[in-house]
């Protein structure tokens, strides 16, 4: 419901943006005057949008980490992940109370600070105490199960990686090779491991990446050989019934 509600608040974004262009390309206006109200238009749908997508959080620490993945949702639906300032007003507008006090506080005091900065300061007064260990101990015990594919599995898995690791960099070799080992020790065929750690990638993304694609080539072998076993039973049948009876 919510992307519905998204995508039809910009969908009247784009007209309304193509009849103001038409209307301001007849008067002569110069392209400065259409960037200046395209932004005006911009920021009037996406205060009233907010709103509507995201409820607002008001500091309860159970409710902190599916806020934070409402607001970075938001923000990819927006194209506004790339950009901090508007990641965080974002965030700034879907709070309430407390929560709305200190990031005022916060945002005026550093408005230099990045999303991920941001991000951890508010994990640090706001997510539950023990939620970083308890899906750091989730992690260590997190397995594939039958039936579901690598890619499924891999979206368990990193969405318990973003939780362990929450406010901690993640772009350092003996953090990513401990996730990276998680996840191989997670997975359900032993040839997907031993391809993984015979290749040795260096991101959890190359790993499944390589589990994907490995996986994929034993789907098809399989697909192969099941089909070569058909015709060969088939043929067996053909040979045997014009064998001469006595």
């Amino acid at each position: 419901m919510a992307d519905q509600q998204v995508g039809e608040i910009f969908q009247a974004l784009a007209h309304t943006l193509g009849q103001l262009s038409d209307s301001i390309g007849n008067q002569g206006h110069n392209q400065q005057a259409l960037s200046a109200q395209v932004e005006l238009l911009s920021n009037t749908v996406g205060t009233q949008s907010v709103s509507q997508v995201i409820p607002s959080f008001g500091g309860n620490p159970k409710e902190f980490q599916e806020w934070i993945k409402a607001v970075e949702k938001y923000a990819v639906l927006t194209h506004a992940i790339g950009n901090a300032d508007r990641v965080k007003l974002i965030a700034y507008q879907s709070s309430k109370g407390a929560v709305s006090d200190y990031l005022k506080r916060y945002l005026t005091a550093n408005d230099q600070a990045t999303w991920e900065e941001c991000k951890t300061q508010l994990t640090a007064r706001l997510s539950e105490v023990t939620e970083p260990q308890h899906a750091f101990s989730l992690l260590r015990q997190v397995k594939q199960n039958t039936n579901e594919t690598v890619q499924v599995f891999a979206e368990r898995l990193m969405a318990l990686v973003a939780e362990a690791y929450i406010g901690q960099p993640r772009d350092v070799e003996p953090v990513e090779r401990q996730i990276i080992s998680f996840f191989v020790d997670g997975l359900l065929l032993d040839k997907l491991k031993m391809k993984i750690m015979r290749d040795n990638p260096a991101t959890l993304e190359a790993a499944i990446t390589l589990a994907m694609t490995e996986q994929n080539l034993i789907t098809r072998f399989g697909l192969r050989t099941k089909g070569s076993n058909v015709r060969l039973n088939r043929d067996d049948q053909v040979g045997a019934s014009h064998q001469p009876i006595g």
